[in-house]
């Protein structure tokens, strides 16, 4: 599957500090990665999320 990088200010951004330190000339390679739904990466960003939610419900000023 063949994805393309959606232009914004934070990738750009990056992308030129890249510029500045191997030179514009420089071919780059852009790549990324993605998982599925059930992955458990997933799962447990999402595990992290809620536990998140749940504790700044409780206590607004909680530290987790």
């Amino acid at each position: 599957t063949e994805h393309k990088m959606v232009r914004t200010e934070q990738n750009v951004s990056l992308l030129d500090g890249y510029r500045e330190h191997h030179g514009a000339a420089e071919p780059y390679l852009f790549t990324s990665e993605s998982v599925g739904e059930e992955h458990p990466d997933k799962i447990c960003d999402q595990l992290r999320a809620d536990i998140l939610d749940a504790q700044l419900k409780q206590d607004p000023c909680s530290k987790v």
